[in-house]
């Protein structure tokens, strides 16, 4: 309708959180750029969290979303400044070619997310190498545990690194588990990967819209790791777990 009636630049806010699953977000986020092509026209979106208005410490997680899920797609957002840009190249690099690509991108150390660049194309390819060799030998049944243990305890107040930390020397746990559990403690403000200290790597040069952070400002999700000191230390290194 929009377009029929000459308007063609528009942005939307798109719910999630909710109801929701992460595979329906990536659905309703791709709608838009299906539209761009077909109409000729330049939509982007800013996805919204949701969060009952009765709870006051914005800490409430969708049933079909989890902690762990959440944070990463605040670090997705971050490259765009909260929002998701039209653009069929960087849509696709920045938030995977289908449903269950943006799912692998959602569990990713948050390391990996951060400094895709880095760990992609750069010095850090190396250990995400190492990462993703651990995970091929994953049984469906291991992949889903994955996604539990790195949502933390229901109880905490965001994914603090000393979670992982305790996973990774925990002898109950699946040893497979145990060993990728060091990738998820490495540092996301690390300074020696981005000449700013920002972290602001994510493929810019694909995104032709005008709306990229100031180098200064970072995009967090308010309220739901306001306590976490993943965010405040800097120089960690991998920890070493027992066989």
């Amino acid at each position: 309708m929009a377009a029929d009636n000459g308007i063609t630049s528009l942005s939307n806010y798109m719910l999630y959180n909710f109801m929701d699953t992460p595979a329906d977000l990536y659905v309703r986020m791709q709608l838009n750029i299906a539209l761009n092509e077909a109409l000729g026209i330049r939509i982007w979106s800013f996805p919204m969290r949701y969060q009952p208005v009765t709870l006051k410490d914005r800490s409430h997680v969708g049933e079909n979303w989890n902690r762990y899920y959440l944070r990463s797609f605040q670090i997705m957002l971050q490259a765009t400044r909260g929002i998701v840009s039209g653009n069929p190249s960087f849509f696709m690099r920045a938030y995977g070619e289908d449903r269950r690509a943006f799912e692998r991108l959602l569990r990713l150390p948050h390391a990996f997310i951060f400094h895709r660049e880095y760990h992609e194309n750069g010095p850090g390819r190396p250990v995400r190498d190492e990462y993703e060799t651990i995970l091929k030998r994953f049984s469906a049944n291991q992949e889903r545990e994955l996604v539990h243990l790195l949502s933390g305890p229901t109880d905490a107040k965001g994914l603090r690194r000393d979670h992982f930390r305790r996973l990774a020397n925990d002898r109950a746990i699946d040893p497979l588990l145990r060993k990728v559990m060091p990738f998820y403690m490495l540092d996301i403000k690390d300074n020696l990967k981005t000449g700013s200290g920002q972290g602001l790597t994510l493929f810019p040069a694909l995104n032709p819209d005008p709306v990229m952070p100031a180098e200064d400002e970072v995009v967090e999700d308010a309220g739901l790791f306001d306590h976490d000191p993943m965010l405040q230390r800097k120089n960690t290194s991998l920890v070493k777990t027992a066989n």
